[in-house]
């Protein structure tokens, strides 16, 4: 299993939440597109809403595949985002290679919707 971690910091805003992914800010439009839990922006350390929005732009902007953010980002928001602390910035790592071997029927059930949308283009 590759050990490829990736960096993830958190910093709190007056106006808003800010998300970093290998130190590149990342932004909610992308997941919004996809799922509108949050239009207020990115939250996190509990499993809400904001929380789920956290969660499928970071695998939105780390995985790169609609199909497996959507099929994943609610167990990556229990199996981390809700943990991060709620109420300061927080600077951690995730082994996204680990992740998706602990969730192979998302996965597949993620290859098959993409394999049956290229197919009925």
């Amino acid at each position: 299993m590759e050990q490829k971690l990736t960096r993830i910091q958190g910093k709190r805003g007056r106006a808003k939440n800010f998300i970093y992914v290998d130190g590149i800010e990342i932004f909610p439009q992308p997941s919004l597109a996809l799922r509108r839990h949050s239009p207020d922006g990115f939250n996190w350390g509990y499993g809400g809403s904001g929380p789920a929005q956290t969660a499928l732009a970071i695998l939105l902007h780390v995985l790169k595949n609609k199909y497996l953010a959507l099929a994943l980002y609610q167990a990556f928001k229990f199996s981390h985002v809700a943990s991060w602390p709620i109420d300061k910035d927080f600077d951690t790592t995730v082994n996204f290679p680990l992740f998706l071997s602990q969730h192979p029927d998302q996965v597949e059930r993620a290859r098959g919707e993409e394999l049956m949308n290229v197919c009925d283009n």
